[in-house]
């Protein structure tokens, strides 16, 4: 269903990049446009944007991993038949995984405070040492 929605949207001639990003390079511009390629099976995977000569001075191996193929057919998705279910769907995908960003952000600050507590409390018990062997 969400194939025959796309295959439906009317074909729009691309845009003039120098006009709509005025300031950038021919290479981030060819870049972006091989990003927003409808089709997914001609939209280059995180893998191989990572690698794209425009985001060498950005990319660092250790900011992503690997995840698995994601099922792009939608076929098993019934429920999706309307621009509204597409619509729909990314909220709740969007939102779960907004959750999951919280509570790992959440979960980071409480090791952190927890780090700092304990890192206090050693240069506590450290000036008490320093001052019992004062006296």
């Amino acid at each position: 269903d969400a194939k025959k929605w796309i295959a439906g949207m009317e074909h729009k001639p691309t845009q003039d990049f120098n006009k709509v990003l005025p300031n950038s390079t021919n290479m981030a511009q060819q870049f972006i446009m091989e990003l927003l390629r409808v089709n997914p099976h001609k939209r280059p995977t995180v893998t191989q944007a990572l690698k794209h000569e425009w985001m060498k001075e950005f990319a660092r191996d250790k900011d992503y991993r690997k995840c698995p193929v994601f099922n792009i057919s939608f076929e098993y998705e019934a429920s999706i038949k309307t621009a509204f279910g597409v619509r729909h769907m990314m909220y709740e995908e969007l939102h779960k995984f907004h959750k999951k960003c919280l509570k790992k952000e959440q979960d980071r600050m409480k090791r952190y405070q927890q780090a700092k507590q304990q890192k206090l409390a050693q240069q506590q018990k450290q000036q008490q040492q320093q001052q019992s062997t004062k006296l």
